[in-house]
């Protein structure tokens, strides 16, 4: 039987465009959402640890085991000024039941380390590309 393999990319953000505030006297408005800050978010115990935790909860489809799908999903998502995980959305698809289970393992991801600009939390867009491959 074959045994599976997840490979997991490194976590990255895409450093487009930082949207900072110019004018010192003004507040940054809460609704921004930011692709590079001071401080960025970390996971709970590191990177390793985020790799291993999805590598721990996901669940290879039937139909892609099968049909011996397999690909990388690029996963976009959102930290919250509160370190939640929000606007799971698929950048980079493979096939509807390996799309669904990526989505699936970032919902069930615990609360990060939000990031900070001025000192301040605010939310921030990561984008996490993940490996699904079948061994054997």
């Amino acid at each position: 039987m074959r045994t599976l393999l997840i490979l997991m990319l490194a976590a990255m953000t895409l450093p487009v465009v930082a949207q900072t505030d110019t004018a010192e006297h003004r507040p940054v408005v809460s609704d921004k959402i930011f692709t590079v800050v001071e401080q960025m978010p970390s996971y709970p115990g590191g990177e390793k640890a985020m790799m291993r935790f999805i590598a721990e909860h996901v669940q290879y489809p039937a139909y892609e085991r099968k049909h011996n799908i397999e690909g990388r999903v690029v996963v976009g998502f959102q930290i919250n000024e509160d370190g939640t995980v929000s606007d799971i959305a698929v950048k980079m698809g493979v096939s509807k039941g390996i799309d669904a289970e990526a989505v699936r393992v970032i919902k069930l991801l615990p609360p990060f380390q939000p990031g900070r600009q001025k000192g301040k939390p605010v939310k921030v867009s990561f984008i996490l590309p993940i490996m699904f491959k079948l061994a054997g």
